[in-house]
């Protein structure tokens, strides 16, 4: 062999070898084939999962390569080469039976020459090489050289591929060990959601990524874009989406990674849906899935994809991270509430009853002084109804225990709380009142409510046992897309001048006010009083 062709081969292997990232050693690879086989042009075509080229990088052209229109796909001659991986030389391309001639703006070639590049015995794609300057044809050794190149091409792009699963796998440990930061350092939910969706869209090159759960109260049926990331995302942040027409959904439902045909509602609208991968991977805890990551991305690898499904798992521990918190929190505010109703009955309630017994002694010591008795008995009343009103709000300061599923009660639970109260102010009323809840047992509403509307309940009984006289009553409870408390007696009647602005009823109209409901009381209408406090759950 001559030394200038050995020396054109070895200036070729450095130059392909020259690289480490995969896009800087294609695009060698091309420029090396070029020049060590005397071509005017030289391409390589990434051949894709789906048999079709999927990247394809070339040398040579210059003059404005979008003017030709979309990359070549794998048809004719280049398709010929994907079928069959066999070296190809041609004296004239367009005479061959494979050909379908060149798009519009495309540059004139004759002669070709093809050869598959190998990585690891699995064909990657193939080099190509056209129009040998001179305007002769491709010889048997230049099939020679370019086997040589296909085969340096082959051991570089295997180089680069390792290389770059090194520093994918880099990046990812970096981004997993700051989300791991991030939960330990306490940051809040939704900073850590997004951190996560803003990872899995650098990482895999994503355009979009979301994470979607359950919104509270719908039991699954309607999903809220928790996290957003990549495009639109200040905007679809806290969009709803329903289960049954979003990929989020399907992922919950099948429990495992799902494609997309089209760019799903919780990705909102977009241009480019055709030139868009979507997929979704499922949000587990302890086995159940709760959510879902979706991205939209041009390429998706099936590195890329395992890589998603770890971070939807970390996105699983943040929610029940956030849900232990929650629990943590509201245990710690229980306690703290026990401990100040503890405080008031055990210290100021049974000094009050004290002091009350004392004027009470007055009042027998001084009977015969009408004005001091009045006044004494008066004092005594005063006392009375302050006790009374410092045990209701120890009972307040006791929210009972909700059945919680992710700030979520069931109707069942409400219900056995509901009638626990019922029966406790039976005692107080004389008689029971009649109960009435027409609801499925399985439907969920808010915690929060509930809580408010066990509260308001309790008040409501107070003020029918203390004001009323009544000898019967009747109380309804309805939970769903509205929650309704009505509780109606056949007492004396709601006085003109106390229509709602006792500290009780004021604070059952501000409970309903404080989150978007309303509260009304009035005369019955076969007399008594009938109190409605009414709230939208969702």
């Amino acid at each position: 062999m001559e030394d200038s062709v050995i020396s054109r081969i070895s200036e070729a292997a450095v130059t392909v070898a020259s690289g480490l990232e995969l896009a800087d050693v294609l695009q060698h690879v091309v420029e090396a084939a070029a020049m060590l086989l005397d071509a005017r042009y030289a391409a390589l075509g990434v051949i894709g999962d789906d048999t079709e080229l999927e990247t394809f990088v070339h040398t040579g052209f210059d003059g404005d390569i979008d003017a030709i229109g979309h990359p070549p796909e794998g048809r004719g001659i280049l398709g010929l080469l994907i079928r069959d991986a066999q070296p190809l030389r041609l004296d004239d391309l367009s005479s061959h039976p494979a050909s379908v001639g060149f798009p519009e703006g495309h540059p004139p070639m004759r002669t070709f020459l093809g050869a598959p590049i190998r990585v690891r015995e699995r064909v990657y794609g193939n080099l190509y090489v056209t129009d040998k300057r001179g305007g002769g044809p491709f010889t048997e050794a230049d099939e020679q050289l370019a086997l040589l190149v296909a085969a340096a091409a082959g051991a570089a792009i295997d180089n680069a591929i390792m290389y770059g699963a090194t520093r994918q796998r880099e990046r990812s440990l970096d981004a997993l060990r700051e989300i791991s930061g991030e939960i330990l350092g306490g940051s809040e939910g939704p900073r850590v959601l997004n951190l996560i969706a803003e990872r899995a869209l650098e990482l895999t090159g994503a355009d979009q990524a979301v994470i979607c759960m359950p919104r509270p109260s719908t039991a699954g049926a309607v999903l809220e874009v928790r996290a957003a990331a990549g495009r639109s995302a200040s905007t679809l942040r806290g969009e709803l989406v329903t289960a049954d027409t979003s990929l989020s959904g399907t992922v919950m439902r099948s429990g495992v990674a799902v494609d997309a045909d089209s760019v799903p509602p919780e990705l909102g609208p977009t241009d480019d849906d055709e030139d868009l991968v979507t997929v979704g991977v499922p949000l587990l805890i302890r086995g159940d899935t709760h959510g879902a990551l979706v991205v939209a991305a041009r390429r998706l690898t099936y590195d890329d994809r395992r890589l998603l499904q770890t971070f939807a798992n970390h996105a699983g521990v943040i929610v029940e991270y956030m849900r232990a918190r929650a629990e943590l929190e509201r245990l710690l505010l229980i306690e703290e509430r026990e401990r100040i109703g503890r405080d008031l009955h055990d210290t100021v309630i049974q000094r009050l009853f004290a002091t009350g017994l004392e004027l009470q002694a007055l009042v027998v010591r001084h009977a015969d002084d009408d004005n001091l008795v009045r006044t004494l008995g008066g004092t005594v009343e005063n006392l009375d109804d302050i006790i009374t009103q410092i045990r209701a709000t120890v009972f307040a300061l006791h929210p009972p225990a909700l059945v919680d599923d992710g700030g979520t009660a069931t109707a069942s639970g409400v219900h056995d709380l509901v009638a626990g109260i019922v029966a406790e102010s039976s005692r107080a009323l004389g008689f029971t009142p009649e109960l009435m809840l027409p609801n499925d047992p399985d439907t969920l509403v808010r915690s929060d409510i509930a809580a408010h509307l066990l509260v308001v309940l309790r008040e409501a009984l107070s003020n029918v046992a203390r004001h009323a006289a009544a000898t019967a009553a009747a109380v309804e409870v309805h939970l769903g897309d509205e929650v309704v408390v009505r509780v109606t007696d056949n007492g004396l009647g709601l006085p003109p001048e106390a229509s709602g602005t006792g500290d009780g009823l004021a604070n059952m109209r501000h409970r309903a006010e404080t989150i978007g409901g309303r509260f009304v009381i009035d005369r019955a209408l076969e007399g008594g009083t009938r109190l409605e406090w009414r709230v939208r759950d969702g």
